[in-house]
């Protein structure tokens, strides 16, 4: 049987070592300052959408005298709050010039952009310098940017910023954990039947170098691609975005020297529907507690794909939500990539949820993925483009976020050190989703913590049933941000990091330890200090990996010790199956709660929502003073009997609750 090896500490109440406090310290006792979300062009969260119709006004004059543009031709969606306020993001989808020309990437910056497709020129219209902008160059994420020379027009570049001042980032990484991974694959694959494709091929294996053999190997790649990335966007560190996906690595770009890191939220799963669920509260919980570590805003980027099951059990690979843009278009559209219809993707439910959870959580943007095929659809009866179903909740969700600005710090008493070379999946498991890297006891280890906060289960049957399982009703409050305590940083930073929370959880193997001194100067300031011990877990086994995500090993005594962590630190106590969360606000908590159950979605259909799946919580506010709740979403004001309420939760729905004194 495991145990706990438990170092403790007295934590200091309401002293400045601790001031995020709540409960006993008083009902408006400060969150740290280094968790509040970090504010971007004077706000701490922005809508954000890719350059289009009806975000960008400088499309605007596109549509005058183009009939094959007369149905966005709509004054009432340009005026609607979520696309007139949005910030925007501008893409570039040009391939790098071609091999033989041997240059890796366009000098210009006008030369990323195809002539023609608007997008340049929408981008040149500067039509909202007053909110943030982001830039992708989709060129110089091909393959073909290893290829040649790194020739840029530096001078060209420094003009195009100064018409440009409300730049926030590029992402200059984008999905870069998959792509290092694809780059492996690639250089080393098969030689290609194309002598050009060889060439290629040769090119960035050249680039590339041995294949990884070990998480070490892999980080070292990794920075090398980070590297050339920077190199290939002008060298300008001053602007680095990085998003990943799969890989929960936005430590090593934060340590690394990004301003900003963005999480992908994805739905995946294997052909043959095994356990490889993408657990977004482990998304919110790595990316954000890596850009406190480092004090850079964070993104939540909503994507819409789906990889799964069609109702008669066949499975398919990307299945998207996809709304018609015109008459002509068919309603359904089958590719290379799978089922495109407005019944495709993720469920409706599961994509509103995936809003709130970003903004719940401090992101300082939530981004929704594909939005004008999403969130916008033609209709016939009047000719034009208006508002998707998908597109009316993601209104309402932005109108949300201008109502109560003052979302304020999620709170999260708890930190959970992991190695800097994790590269944690999403879904557990296997450092860097490889295998051939190993999986120690150590990595059991992190993998104990967090699937006793959110636990597995058997996956692959309940996705064939039409099961979505992203986020999870669990009893165990999300009060938790995940940092690198071996990551490169300075000693004293690292300590005020470490200050900032309440109570510190380590687990794993960190072959440099340099940091215990940080963890010694903690514990005598008054930290509580816990450490999951490897060797007294299970033995690692074969199958492993596949028991945890299943949810056929689970680990009692660490769960019985986060209990008491939250006995000890979380303010309230939720009865009732749901997932919840606290926010500090400048005049309160807001306790946020999710339902995620009830929801049937199969990749070619529209989702069944079960309303018996609807949860009553009841939520003990004993040790507060609050007098006064109200749920935020609905209006309803709730009584407070005996210190504690009650609340049900729709299937699949969402409650905000604000509490007041």
């Amino acid at each position: 049987m495991e145990t706990v090896q438990l170092v403790l500490r007295t934590a200091v109440l309401c002293g400045v070592f601790l001031s995020g406090c709540v409960g006993k310290c008083g009902f408006r006792a400060s969150a740290p300052s280094r968790h509040a979300p970090k504010v971007v062009m004077g706000r701490d969260y922005w809508t954000m959408l890719y350059s289009y119709f009806f975000t960008n006004p400088g499309w605007d004059a596109m549509i005058a005298g183009d009939a094959s543009l007369s149905a966005f031709d709509n004054h009432d969606l340009r005026e609607l709050p979520v696309f007139r306020d949005c910030a925007l993001q501008d893409f570039s989808c040009r391939p790098p010039p071609d091999t033989t020309t041997g240059l890796a990437t366009w000098r210009t910056v006008k030369e990323n952009f195809y002539i023609g497709n608007h997008h340049y020129e929408g981008m040149e219209a500067c039509a909202k310098q007053d909110r943030p902008l982001q830039v992708i160059f989709g060129s110089k994420r091909n393959r073909k940017a290893f290829c040649g020379e790194i020739t840029l027009d530096y001078d060209d570049y420094a003009r195009w910023k100064v018409r440009h001042p409300n730049l926030t980032v590029f992402h200059t990484l984008s999905e870069w954990d998959n792509d290092v991974r694809g780059h492996i694959i690639y250089a080393h694959g098969s030689p290609k039947t194309n002598a050009i494709e060889e060439a290629r091929r040769l090119a960035v294996r050249r680039f590339i170098g041995i294949l990884p053999s070990n998480r070490y190997e892999r980080v070292a790649l990794q920075k090398k691609y980070f590297d050339r990335q920077v190199e290939l966007y002008y060298g300008d560190r001053d602007h680095i975005g990085a998003l990943h996906c799969s890989n929960l690595i936005g430590n090593l770009a934060a340590a690394w020297g990004a301003r900003e890191i963005i999480v992908e939220t994805t739905n995946t799963t294997s052909p043959g529907g095994g356990d490889n669920e993408m657990r977004w509260e482990m998304a919110a919980m790595f990316t954000r507690g890596a850009a406190r570590q480092f004090n850079i805003p964070w993104g939540w980027y909503s994507a819409i794909f789906m990889n799964g099951f069609e109702a008669d059990g066949t499975f398919v690979g990307d299945s998207v939500c996809n709304y018609p843009q015109s008459a002509s278009e068919a309603v359904r559209r089958t590719g290379a990539g799978g089922i495109r219809s407005p019944a495709g993707g993720i469920s409706r439910s599961l994509n509103r949820r995936s809003w709130y959870y970003g903004y719940l959580n401090g992101a300082s943007y939530v981004q929704q993925e594909g939005w004008h095929r999403v969130l916008l659809r033609f209709d016939s009866n009047v000719g034009k483009i208006v508002l998707s179903p998908r597109g009316e909740d993601f209104a309402a969700f932005h109108d949300f976020t201008m109502a109560h600005p003052d979302r304020g710090t999620p709170y999260t008493p708890v930190a959970v050190l992991v190695p800097f070379a994790q590269g944690y999946a999403a879904e557990g498991g296997y450092p860097w989703r490889d295998s051939s890297y190993g999986y120690t006891a150590g990595d059991q280890a992190v993998d104990a913590v967090f699937f006793s906060i959110v636990p597995g289960f058997e996956r692959g049957a309940m996705t064939r049933r039409g099961g979505e399982f992203n986020l999870h009703n669990t009893s165990m409050a999300m009060m938790y941000d995940v940092i690198s305590p071996d990551a490169p940083q300075d000693g004293k930073e690292l300590l005020d990091v470490f200050k900032s929370y309440r109570a510190l959880v380590v687990v794993g193997d960190y072959p440099d330890r340099s940091f215990e001194r940080q963890l010694s100067a903690y514990t005598k300031a008054g930290g509580e200090v816990v450490r999951i011990d490897p060797a007294s877990l299970p033995d690692v086994d074969d199958k492993t990996v596949a028991d945890i995500r299943s949810g056929r090993r689970r680990f009692p005594n660490v769960e019985a010790c986060l209990k008491k962590l939250q006995d000890k630190f979380f303010p309230v106590k939720v009865v009732g199956d749901c997932q919840y969360g606290l926010n500090q606000t400048k005049t309160g908590l807001w306790l946020w709660c999710f339902n995620n159950k009830g929801i049937t979605k199969f990749a070619d259909r529209e989702q069944v929502v079960d309303p018996s799946a609807s949860s009553e919580i009841c939520v003990d506010v004993g040790n507060l003073n609050v007098r006064r709740v109200s749920e935020l979403l609905t209006g309803q004001s709730l009584v407070v009997e005996n210190g504690s309420f009650r609340f049900v939760i729709p299937a699949g729905d969402i409650a905000v609750f604000e509490l007041s004194e």
